[in-house]
């Protein structure tokens, strides 16, 4: 029982200092997330448009030297 005992407080002194660590942490304000996930959307449409016409090119391309 008394190795059991000390598991419980083991975990309960592992919640508490976890607690403890989750209030010293600087969290991103709002307006920080808003903005860092705007410019992950912005940049990941220009990389789609990117390939996009990376890929029409290519495929125009061999599409073109196949039929020769």
């Amino acid at each position: 029982m008394g190795a059991l005992s000390r598991k419980l407080q083991q975990a309960i002194t592992f919640l508490r200092e976890v607690r403890a660590e989750l209030n010293r942490v600087t969290w991103p304000t709002r307006e920080a997330v808003i903005g860092g996930t705007v410019a992950v959307i912005v940049l990941s449409l220009i990389l789609v448009i990117y390939m996009g016409i990376v890929d029409f090119i290519v495929t125009k391309i061999l599409g073109f030297l196949m039929v020769r």
